[in-house]
């Protein structure tokens, strides 16, 4: 079985779909600190790990009221438009610290640069 990047680069894979599956290799994110007083159906979110700040498309986002709640799903940014995946996890702040954690100590074991 070819990994993604394989799959990306044959030469029997469509053009178009290479594009966009590139784009969403590049560019997908999982880990969502969601700002306070929001409301509406999209959210200001930051991604936990590198901090990128966008505005996204989520369904249910009035659900989300615990300040500074914490989003795990998948972001995907669809001809300019930040969209949730389905199937999106509220964690509490504290619950997301724990991941922030967590991650970067798999990153620093894996041996990659991290802050």
């Amino acid at each position: 079985m070819q990994s993604q990047t394989e799959t990306i680069r044959s030469p029997q894979t469509n053009v178009n779909a290479a594009g966009l599956a590139h784009q969403w290799l590049a560019h997908h994110r999982f880990g969502w600190q969601v700002a306070p007083d929001q409301a509406g159906s999209g959210l200001w979110v930051a991604d936990l790990l590198t901090g990128l700040r966008i505005y996204a498309d989520v369904p249910g986002a009035a659900a989300v009221n615990d300040p500074w709640a914490v989003l795990l799903c998948l972001m995907v940014c669809d001809d300019g438009i930040w969209r949730a995946g389905g199937g999106a996890v509220v964690l509490s702040p504290t619950e997301g610290d724990s991941l922030v954690a967590r991650a970067m100590e798999l990153c620093r074991a894996g041996g990659a640069a991290v802050p």
